[in-house]
Protein backbone atom coordinates (compact mmCIF):
# COMPACT_ATOMS: atom_id res chain seq x y z
CA UNK A 1 0.00 0.00 0.00
CA UNK A 2 3.13 2.39 0.42
CA UNK A 3 4.01 1.90 -3.43
CA UNK A 4 2.15 4.10 -5.88
CA UNK A 5 3.05 1.07 -8.51
CA UNK A 6 1.82 -1.61 -6.90
CA UNK A 7 -0.96 -0.37 -3.96
CA UNK A 8 -3.43 0.14 -7.04
CA UNK A 9 -3.77 -3.69 -7.43
CA UNK A 10 -4.58 -4.34 -3.48
CA UNK A 11 -8.24 -4.35 -2.49
CA UNK A 12 -6.87 -4.44 1.42
CA UNK A 13 -4.59 -6.18 4.11
CA UNK A 14 -4.22 -7.48 6.86
CA UNK A 15 -0.27 -8.39 8.45
CA UNK A 16 -0.47 -10.74 10.50
CA UNK A 17 3.00 -11.57 11.90
CA UNK A 18 4.47 -8.12 11.21
CA UNK A 19 4.50 -4.20 11.12
CA UNK A 20 6.81 -1.80 9.43
CA UNK A 21 10.67 -1.40 10.78
CA UNK A 22 10.67 1.29 13.26
CA UNK A 23 11.68 4.20 10.43
CA UNK A 24 8.93 3.37 8.07
CA UNK A 25 5.79 5.19 9.29
CA UNK A 26 4.68 5.92 6.09
CA UNK A 27 1.41 6.74 4.96
CA UNK A 28 0.12 5.01 2.01
CA UNK A 29 0.86 5.78 -1.32
CA UNK A 30 -0.95 9.23 -2.90
CA UNK A 31 -3.71 9.23 -4.43
CA UNK A 32 -4.63 5.27 -3.21
CA UNK A 33 -6.64 3.65 -0.71
CA UNK A 34 -5.80 0.08 0.61
CA UNK A 35 -7.76 -1.07 4.09
CA UNK A 36 -6.07 -2.25 6.55
CA UNK A 37 -6.88 -5.08 9.51
CA UNK A 38 -3.82 -5.22 11.82
CA UNK A 39 -3.86 -8.12 13.98
CA UNK A 40 -1.34 -8.85 16.63
CA UNK A 41 -1.64 -11.01 19.85
CA UNK A 42 -1.74 -9.51 23.49
CA UNK A 43 1.35 -11.39 24.53
CA UNK A 44 3.33 -11.38 21.15
CA UNK A 45 6.70 -11.64 22.39
CA UNK A 46 7.79 -12.08 18.09
CA UNK A 47 5.70 -8.70 17.21
CA UNK A 48 3.87 -7.14 20.22
CA UNK A 49 1.14 -4.88 19.45
CA UNK A 50 3.06 -1.98 22.09
CA UNK A 51 5.50 -2.38 24.96
CA UNK A 52 4.19 -4.25 27.64
CA UNK A 53 1.88 -4.52 29.27
CA UNK A 54 -0.81 -4.44 26.90
CA UNK A 55 -2.28 -2.06 25.66
CA UNK A 56 0.92 0.25 26.23
CA UNK A 57 1.36 3.43 26.04
CA UNK A 58 -0.71 5.15 23.10
CA UNK A 59 2.57 7.66 22.57
CA UNK A 60 5.18 4.73 22.34
CA UNK A 61 6.58 4.74 18.70
CA UNK A 62 9.06 2.25 18.12
CA UNK A 63 9.05 -1.41 19.83
CA UNK A 64 11.44 -3.74 20.57
CA UNK A 65 10.77 -7.60 20.28
CA UNK A 66 11.15 -9.27 23.25
CA UNK A 67 11.71 -12.97 21.75
CA UNK A 68 15.78 -12.16 21.81
CA UNK A 69 16.58 -11.03 18.13
CA UNK A 70 16.10 -7.22 19.27
CA UNK A 71 14.26 -6.26 16.19
CA UNK A 72 12.62 -2.51 16.18
CA UNK A 73 9.25 -1.75 14.45
CA UNK A 74 6.69 0.44 14.72
CA UNK A 75 3.88 0.18 17.35
CA UNK A 76 0.46 -1.27 15.79
CA UNK A 77 -1.32 1.93 17.26
CA UNK A 78 1.08 4.39 15.59
CA UNK A 79 1.25 2.86 12.28
CA UNK A 80 -2.77 2.04 11.79
CA UNK A 81 -3.20 5.78 13.25
CA UNK A 82 -0.41 6.86 10.39
CA UNK A 83 -2.58 5.04 7.59
CA UNK A 84 -5.73 6.40 9.13
CA UNK A 85 -4.77 10.06 8.67
CA UNK A 86 -6.45 11.81 5.83
CA UNK A 87 -8.90 9.08 4.60
CA UNK A 88 -12.51 10.00 4.06
CA UNK A 89 -14.32 8.64 7.47
CA UNK A 90 -11.59 8.62 9.82
CA UNK A 91 -10.34 11.81 12.08
CA UNK A 92 -7.43 11.52 13.73
CA UNK A 93 -7.25 13.93 16.57
CA UNK A 94 -4.38 13.50 18.73
CA UNK A 95 -2.45 10.05 17.71
CA UNK A 96 -0.44 9.92 21.11
CA UNK A 97 -4.09 8.98 22.24
CA UNK A 98 -5.81 5.64 21.44
CA UNK A 99 -8.97 6.07 18.95
CA UNK A 100 -12.27 6.82 20.69
CA UNK A 101 -13.87 3.94 18.80
CA UNK A 102 -13.25 0.50 20.36
CA UNK A 103 -15.23 -2.55 19.78
CA UNK A 104 -15.22 -6.33 20.01
CA UNK A 105 -15.71 -8.67 16.98
CA UNK A 106 -16.54 -12.19 17.75
CA UNK A 107 -16.25 -15.09 15.17
CA UNK A 108 -16.54 -17.64 17.07
CA UNK A 109 -17.58 -18.26 21.07
CA UNK A 110 -13.89 -18.25 21.60
CA UNK A 111 -12.13 -16.25 19.10
CA UNK A 112 -12.80 -12.59 20.07
CA UNK A 113 -10.90 -9.29 18.49
CA UNK A 114 -10.41 -6.08 20.54
CA UNK A 115 -10.07 -3.62 17.99
CA UNK A 116 -9.92 0.08 17.60
CA UNK A 117 -9.51 2.23 14.52
CA UNK A 118 -10.28 6.36 13.97
CA UNK A 119 -12.57 5.61 11.01
CA UNK A 120 -16.25 5.78 11.64
CA UNK A 121 -17.87 2.85 9.25
CA UNK A 122 -19.63 -0.41 10.88
CA UNK A 123 -18.77 -3.67 10.73
CA UNK A 124 -15.15 -3.74 9.68
CA UNK A 125 -16.01 -1.81 6.45
CA UNK A 126 -13.62 1.10 7.70
CA UNK A 127 -9.84 1.90 6.77
CA UNK A 128 -7.28 0.97 9.19
CA UNK A 129 -8.27 -1.09 12.08
CA UNK A 130 -5.95 -2.07 15.13
CA UNK A 131 -6.99 -5.51 16.56
CA UNK A 132 -5.46 -7.64 18.81
CA UNK A 133 -6.44 -11.53 20.18
CA UNK A 134 -5.63 -12.85 23.72
CA UNK A 135 -2.01 -14.84 23.53
CA UNK A 136 0.16 -14.78 20.48
CA UNK A 137 -1.62 -13.78 17.51
CA UNK A 138 0.89 -15.11 15.03
CA UNK A 139 0.70 -18.55 16.42
CA UNK A 140 -3.26 -18.50 16.35
CA UNK A 141 -3.19 -19.45 12.19
CA UNK A 142 -6.30 -20.53 11.99
CA UNK A 143 -8.10 -17.42 13.46
CA UNK A 144 -5.85 -14.90 11.98
CA UNK A 145 -6.62 -16.77 8.49
CA UNK A 146 -10.55 -16.35 9.59
CA UNK A 147 -10.60 -13.25 10.95
CA UNK A 148 -8.54 -11.77 7.53
CA UNK A 149 -10.87 -13.30 5.24
CA UNK A 150 -13.41 -11.93 7.58
CA UNK A 151 -12.25 -8.64 6.40
CA UNK A 152 -11.62 -9.30 2.90
CA UNK A 153 -14.98 -10.08 2.27
CA UNK A 154 -16.16 -6.73 3.05
CA UNK A 155 -14.24 -5.08 0.12
CA UNK A 156 -14.58 -7.93 -2.19
CA UNK A 157 -17.17 -5.72 -4.47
Amino acid sequence: GQNPITAPLIRAMSPIIGTPHCDYNLPQAEGTSVPVLLLTGENDDTVSPSNQPWPGNPSDTCITNRDGDFYNYISAHRITTTWAQGVEGCEVTNPNEFPPTQFIVRLAPNDVLKCRTWCNVPGLRGHSYDCTMVGYGHQEPAFSYQAALFFFNRFKN
